[in-house]
C-alpha cells in the first residue's frame, strides 16, 4: 500500500464523520434536493446520519433465498456479465503482470458477480477498496449521507451502536446503482416489482397441489341393494369395510345388487398451468431474462446482449 493510500485510509473512521470538503473535486451547483434540505435540522439531532434505503431489503433477500426461479433469473445475467473476464489496458508488461496477479488473488470474477447480484437484489452494491483488495460489503447495512446539493459526504456502515459504526470517505467505496431513480441516493431493486407475482405464483402452486391431491386417487359412486331389497346399515358397513381393505390395483368383485361408477376427476388443476405460465412470463419480462433463453437461446440473444451491455456500463 502506498503512502497516499495509508493517508487516505486514516479517514475510514469509527464513531465519527470523516473529513468533507464541499464542491471538491466536482462542483454540485446551487440546486438542492428538497427532502434533504428540509430534513437537515432533524438529521443534526439524530445519532445516525444517513439516507434511508428505498423499499424493504430484508424482504428482497428472503424472496431471493427462498424462490428458486427468482434466484436463477437474478443470477444468470450476473454470471454472464462477468464470464468474459477483464481487460487491462497498459503498455507496461510489469504493471500488467502485477494487476493480473492482484485480480487473481482477490478472485475478481466472484467479487464482481456478488457486487452485481447485490445491486440487482437490493438496488445498490458496495465494494470497499483497501489499496490492494476489493471487499464486498453488505447492501443491507451500507448507507449514504449527502449534503443538500447531492454531494456524498460519506458512506455509513450501520452495525448497531453509533460509536461502532464505520464511516467511509467517498473514494473508499465503489458503489453500483441499479437503475438510478430521480435524485435518490440508491438504485432500484429488481425484486421489488415482482413481489406480487411471487405471491400469485405461490398461491397458484398451493391450489394446484390441493386439487391434485384431492383427485389423485380414484373415487367411486357405489349403490347398494335392489329396489325391492334395500341394504340395511350393517350391510352397508360391510361393503365399506370390504372396499377399504382392497389393495391398490386389486380388482373389485361384487354381485348384481351393487352398482359401481367411477367418478371423473376435474381437469381444472391442469388448466391452472396456463395461469402459472402467464405469471412466469411476467416474471421473466420484469427480470429482463427472455423465457426463450431456456428453449432457444439464439432468439433470446439480442435482448440478453442489451442487458449484458447495460450491466457492464454500471
Amino acid at each position: 500500500m502506498s503512502i497516499i493510500d495509508n493517508i487516505r485510509r486514516r479517514f475510514a473512521t469509527v464513531g465519527r464523520d470523516p473529513p468533507f470538503k464541499e464542491n471538491e473535486p466536482l462542483d454540485y451547483g446551487a440546486g438542492v434536493i428538497k427532502r434533504l434540505a428540509i430534513s437537515q435540522p432533524f438529521m443534526q439531532a439524530r445519532a445516525k446520519k444517513y439516507e434511508q434505503h428505498l423499499g424493504k431489503p430484508m424482504i428482497y433477500m428472503n424472496v431471493y433465498l427462498s424462490d428458486p426461479i427468482v434466484r436463477t433469473l437474478i443470477d444468470l445475467p450476473c454470471l454472464y456479465a462477468v464470464k468474459d473476464n477483464f481487460d487491462i489496458v497498459t503498455d507496461d508488461d510489469n504493471i500488467r503482470t502485477k494487476i493480473e496477479k492482484m485480480l487473481r488473488d482477490i478472485n475478481i470474477e466472484q467479487t464482481l458477480y456478488g457486487w452485481l447480484r447485490n445491486a440487482r437484489i437490493f438496488g445498490s452494491g458496495y465494494l470497499e477498496w483497501t489499496g490492494n483488495n476489493l471487499v464486498l460489503r453488505s447492501s443491507q447495512n451500507m448507507y449514504v449521507q449527502r449534503n443538500e446539493h447531492g454531494q456524498i459526504k460519506y458512506y455509513y456502515q450501520d452495525i448497531g451502536d453509533d460509536k461502532e459504526n464505520v464511516r467511509f470517505e467517498e473514494e473508499e467505496i465503489i458503489e453500483l446503482k441499479n437503475n438510478p431513480f430521480d435524485d435518490y441516493a440508491y438504485g432500484l431493486s429488481d425484486v421489488h416489482p415482482i413481489l406480487y407475482l411471487v405471491d400469485l405464483k405461490d398461491y397458484a402452486e398451493r391450489d394446484i397441489g390441493a386439487a391434485l391431491n384431492k383427485y389423485a386417487s380414484s373415487r367411486f359412486d357405489i349403490s347398494c341393494g335392489l329396489p325391492d331389497m334395500p341394504y340395511g346399515p350393517d350391510k352397508i358397513n360391510e361393503v365399506v369395510e370390504s372396499f377399504n381393505s382392497l389393495e391398490p390395483g386389486q380388482d373389485i368383485i361384487h354381485g348384481n345388487d351393487i352398482s359401481i361408477d367411477e367418478l371423473q376427476g376435474t381437469q381444472r388443476a391442469f388448466e391452472y398451468g396456463k395461469y402459472t405460465d402467464d405469471i412466469l412470463d411476467k416474471m421473466h419480462m420484469a427480470l429482463k431474462v427472455p423465457k426463450t433463453m431456456w428453449t432457444d437461446p439464439e432468439k433470446a440473444r439480442p435482448i440478453f446482449e442489451l442487458l449484458f451491455g447495460y450491466f457492464k456500463t454500471m
